[in-house]
């Protein structure tokens, strides 16, 4: 992987760090606001939400990239520490974040949610579950992708293999995506294992300025067609669609391929989403 590649992944992961956060700031509901600005305020909530599809196919692509068998341990035991540790221990701090917040009667009195009493069997299954950290969600789903899917990695190489499993996930996805985030979220995880064992090409070429705008703008398109039609988080149009759009996405990145090396600052994607 050359200069351009790595820094680009590391520039578009932290944008779409900030695009998360981003997505946590809409407020429209709540605020009950109306009109043309609620319709824009929807509209930037779908673009920042698209970037949760990305993030799962840099994450996958990246553990494939020049995957062989041998080397499947190592990198497993390497995601304990950049995964596992941390979806722990931040579980664990939105527990005892929650503990301390009802030592305060009036926030604990106004808190919509119910706070559990101290317990270490509470540290533990919070550990596990994060009912109290929500947003590692991700981390989860990333975990259990992470773990399960080498176990098929032999039957993935073969190309023809690959598209039955994905169709698969898909037909899949439509059946019970609404019942599990898990199923609704494997199929952007999968698109990032075929870019990486068959199609890396797609991920290590430099895109021409025309194609940029181009995929910019199917990409809005894409979007806007999403906020109109308002489809539920888990419905197979809006697999489809975020699966186009995480592509597009990466090509109009393409404007990150440079040498310039990422601020530090930059490579703290993690610690900001």
């Amino acid at each position: 992987m050359n200069i351009k590649t790595r820094n680009k992944i590391t520039y578009v992961s932290f944008m779409l760090a900030v695009f998360i956060v981003w997505h946590h700031t809409y407020n429209v509901e709540v605020y009950g606001l109306t009109g043309f600005l609620s319709i824009v305020e929807k509209y930037l909530l779908y673009i920042f939400d698209s970037a949760v599809s990305l993030f799962f196919v840099i994450s996958a692509f990246l553990f494939y990239y020049n995957l062989e068998k041998r080397s499947i341990e190592k990198k497993l035991k390497a995601r304990v520490f950049s995964l596992v540790l941390p979806y722990l221990i931040w579980n664990i701090i939105g527990y005892i974040y929650f503990q301390i917040l009802s030592f305060f009667p009036f926030i604990k009195d106004n808190y919509s949610g119910m706070i559990e009493p101290f317990s270490f069997l509470g540290v533990i299954k919070s550990a596990f579950i994060g009912d109290y950290n929500l947003v590692t969600w991700f981390l989860r789903c990333l975990i259990i992708y992470t773990y399960v899917f080498p176990i098929i990695y032999k039957a993935l190489k073969n190309k023809y293999v690959f598209y039955v499993v994905f169709t698969i996930a898909l037909t899949v996805s439509y059946f019970y995506a609404s019942y599990s985030e898990i199923v609704a979220y494997m199929n952007y995880y999968l698109l990032g294992i075929g870019l990486s064992l068959h199609h890396k090409e797609f991920f290590l070429s430099r895109y021409s300025n025309a194609i940029k705008i181009y995929s910019l703008i199917v990409y809005l398109v894409l979007i806007a067609i999403f906020t109109i039609n308002n489809y539920s988080d888990t419905s197979i149009q809006r697999i489809i669609i975020y699966l186009i759009c995480s592509l597009l996405m990466w090509i109009f990145f393409d404007i990150f391929a440079i040498e310039r090396k990422p601020k530090w600052w930059m490579q703290t994607s993690f610690v900001i989403y």
